[in-house]
């Protein structure tokens, strides 16, 4: 058996072929495959798969399952709000590394990541 993922339309889909032999079609020797569609629920850690149906004669099996790994990664914010209820974005300042700050009186080594 072999699988395959896309995406599309926000959906990730794992179709897995090659499965058992599928008897139930008249148009020749065909195997079994499952389509297991991924959907996006931020609020399920932990999806369970549901059944949904089987595509007539083409033994093809088809799944969902929502769960919160099937989203997109959301960028975090980097906002500052003053006293005043002024809002700024930090965003800017973030960096995949560290700023390495260097105390000489201390012989001490800081790192700096805003944002991160």
């Amino acid at each position: 058996a072999t699988s395959t993922l896309t995406l599309e339309d926000d959906v990730f889909t794992l179709l897995y072929t090659g499965g058992d032999e599928c008897t139930e079609t008249r148009e020749g020797r065909r195997f079994k495959e499952t389509q297991l569609n991924l959907i996006c629920n931020k609020d399920v850690t932990e999806g369970t798969p549901r059944y949904i149906n089987k595509d007539g004669e083409s033994c093809v099996y088809h799944f969902e399952m929502e769960l919160a790994a099937a989203c997109r990664p959301q960028q975090p914010t980097c906002r500052v709000i003053d006293e005043q209820l002024r809002e700024y974005d930090l965003s800017m300042l973030r960096r995949q590394d560290s700023w390495r700050v260097w105390d000489d009186t201390t012989n001490t080594v800081f790192y700096i990541n805003v944002c991160g």
